[in-house]
């Protein structure tokens, strides 16, 4: 009875902790046993969910094997696993394959006339539209997405869209259509019960306020959602509330408070692997080092956002974070590094046909011959990037570049041009609110009359330019006792929170000493069970048959156990000897005859060649390597562009050129792959190889 009991309590304990992969198996088994196409794709998506958080390389073969199996004219299921592909590239931060992937998704739902699918489909496509910047597009897109989901009635969907227009209605400065969609989306969210779309909308809200000017409002709806995510532990989203929070303390001038948000931040997206807002962190921090004159450390971290944001593909970022670091280069007036951080700029702007960026960049340029003294130079860009602003009604934008041409004419010499230049600065600059610009422009319309002996003109711009200092000294006043009230406000925060935390500490003493004297008490109860039990024992341990059938049946019973444990444990797919074989098939495919050089090669292709499946494969694969497959092909092109470069190859061929001839699509790929397996990227291999053979 005893060895019964002890028994019982060893499996009992095991059972609750089965492996948390048992529905992906199930799942699993359920695909390899299924003899209907229908079925097996449902199962297809299933698994793709299943894996696209924890191993999105799995998921991504699932996928793969879904659009395999249908034909082209199953639409509902080519639209199903197109979505799923843009997904996973989403995911992985390949933005552009992921465009691909969901245009072909929406037009698959259009064929099959699938309302929900393609609204599912048209909402991660207008994401990536945001992503990319094209935000009129993205409001056009999401729009449409919404009135399929209100013709659907699809209620979930209908509060996701409303947040998502909003945002980007908020980017395009359309702040009450913003708000307004905002809080349909909460009333939506509410009537589901769903905390987590709630603390969305009220983040976003709280950037919204934050645009206005309304600092205090804004950190009041900031904290609603930071006290949901915390409550239903999103940490990643915890820590974008950080950044917004820290977005108003650093705009406010309270640095010491808005670095601490930064990096409560920061520490977050380095823990989950958020490269795009670690990206974003690195530029920030940067900004309010370069105010407290830290140069080198905000060198080194928009170095590092540019870096960030060029290997993921976030060409939006990668551009402002090239920008920032060249404005803080001309401000060091190292004029080599700020031109080379405006050609790379240039380029991106060029690749992607954005004029938003094609203006910043032209207005930089500007900017930078401006600070050399090329005055003639820096008119020509402003000129240009002028046709853009006008096109874009960008008031302020236009205001500062007509003000910067009139400071190159009014330097040159040319007084009358720098007056009318000056002029139209000023009417654009009406209502724009940047008084520290309008005072700019008064000031240099005193000097240019001044100079032109106009003086009853001079003292009125004089007169303005008075009103103008004492409305920013005001502005100013008003800045510092709102950052005063800022820091009050979070002091008070503090000492709340210090407060719960003593509470808390408590209350957590509390529940150990009562957890304590309960374990006291079910440690005598097992004594004195355990002292009856024994007795019980000895007594019936006379009867030898007894004792023999009690020792059986407990044998039984812990065999049993060991069973269940042993089929609980997840067996490998493939056995040694298969496993050897198919590793010899892939050495002899991939190395030997060097296939791992072709262009966009595929798990899937790769399976089919050595004749097994693609899951098993990339189960050797990870096991034997420790990589996944597209690792382990990049380190195999990576060692073989190492030969190319220690044959002489960079002599005839450029880095884009080995980078093809070793089956790279791209020169960044090629770049990013191969710093990843040696450290260094490739003009720095070869330029050190040219140098030990020089000595």
């Amino acid at each position: 009875m005893f060895i019964r009991l002890l028994t019982f309590l060893f499996v009992f304990s095991t059972y609750l902790s089965v492996n948390a992969n048992s529905k992906q198996d199930s799942l699993l088994y359920e695909l390899s046993v299924s003899s209907n196409l229908s079925e097996q794709q449902d199962l297809r998506n299933k698994l793709f969910w299943e894996y696209i958080y924890e191993n999105p390389d799995s998921a991504y073969v699932f996928a793969k094997q879904g659009i395999e199996d249908c034909s082209k004219n199953d639409f509902h299921y080519q639209s199903m696993f197109n979505n799923l592909l843009g997904i996973y590239y989403y995911f992985i931060e390949d933005f552009n394959s992921a465009e691909i992937w969901y245009k072909s998704a929406i037009q698959y739902a259009e064929q099959a006339n699938d309302t929900s699918q393609l609204a599912r489909c048209l909402n991660n496509f207008a994401i990536i539209k945001d992503i990319q910047g094209n935000y009129q597009e993205a409001e056009d897109i999401y729009d449409r997405a919404l009135q399929l989901h209100k013709k659907k009635g699809n209620i979930k969907q209908l509060a996701q869209s409303y947040g998502n227009l909003a945002v980007v209605q908020q980017t395009l400065g359309k702040y009450e259509e913003a708000i307004a969609n905002h809080l349909y989306s909460i009333a939506v969210h509410d009537s589901l019960r769903n905390d987590e779309g709630k603390a969305f909308d009220y983040n976003n809200i709280g950037l919204i306020k934050r645009d206005q000017g309304k600092s205090n409002e804004a950190i009041e709806y900031y904290h609603k959602a930071l006290d949901i995510f915390k409550k239903i532990n999103l940490p990643v989203e915890e820590a974008n509330v950080y950044v917004n929070i820290a977005n108003i303390y650093a705009h406010k001038a309270v640095f010491d408070i808005a670095i601490d948000y930064y990096e409560k931040a920061l520490s977050i997206y380095r823990e989950k692997g958020a490269k795009a807002s670690v990206g974003v962190c690195f530029i920030n921090i940067a900004e309010l080092q370069k105010n407290n004159k830290e140069w080198e450390n905000a060198a080194k971290n928009l170095e590092d956002a540019c870096v960030l944001f060029d290997s993921i593909g976030y060409h939006i970022k990668h551009f402002d974070a090239l920008i920032n670091y060249k404005v803080l280069a001309t401000e060091q007036h190292n004029f080599s590094l700020a031109d080379s951080l405006l050609k790379c700029a240039g380029e991106l702007s060029a690749k992607y046909e954005n004029q938003q960026m094609k203006g910043n960049f032209l207005f930089h340029c500007g900017m930078l011959e401006f600070a050399k003294g090329n005055f003639s130079d820096a008119k020509e860009y402003y000129q240009e990037c002028l046709q853009i602003f006008k096109a874009q009604d960008r008031r302020t934008k236009l205001a500062k570049t007509y003000f910067n041409l009139a400071q190159c004419s009014l330097l040159e010499g040319n007084e009358n041009e720098a007056i009318k230049l000056a002029l139209k600065a000023k009417k654009a600059s009406i209502n724009s609110g940047v008084l520290k610009l309008q005072m700019e422009i008064e000031n240099l319309l005193f000097q240019a009359y001044q100079k032109t002996e106009r003086f009853r003109n001079s003292n009125l711009a004089l007169s303005q330019y008075m009103v103008l200092k004492d409305s920013l000294l005001n502005a100013e006043n008003i800045k510092q006792i709102t950052a005063f009230q800022l820091k009050e406000d979070y002091n008070k925060q503090i000492e709340l929170q210090q407060a719960k935390a003593r509470e808390s500490e408590l209350l957590l003493r509390s529940k150990i000493n009562h957890q304590i004297k309960l374990r006291n008490t079910v440690l005598f109860f097992l004594v004195v069970v355990t002292v009856l039990l024994v007795i019980t024992y000895l007594e019936f341990s006379k009867k030898k048959k007894a004792h023999t059938l009690l020792v059986k049946k407990s044998d039984e019973l812990a065999g049993l156990f060991y069973k269940k444990q042993n089929k609980a444990k997840k067996q490998p797919i493939v056995d040694d000897e298969n496993r050897s074989v198919i590793l010899k098939k892939l050495e002899k495919y991939l190395v030997a005859e060097k296939n791992f050089m072709k262009p966009g090669i595929r798990i899937t292709d790769v399976a089919k060649k050595i004749k097994t499946n693609s899951t098993y494969l990339s189960q050797i694969i990870n096991s034997e390597y420790d990589k996944n497959f597209n690792q382990l092909i990049n380190e195999y092109r990576i060692r073989e562009a190492c030969i190319y470069i220690h044959n002489g190859e960079y002599t005839q061929l450029s880095i884009e050129g080995i980078s093809k001839s070793v089956g790279f699509n791209n020169r960044t790929s090629f770049i990013h792959a191969f710093k990843k397996v040696n450290g260094v990227t490739p003009s720095f291999y070869i330029n050190s190889l040219i140098q030990g053979e020089s000595m």
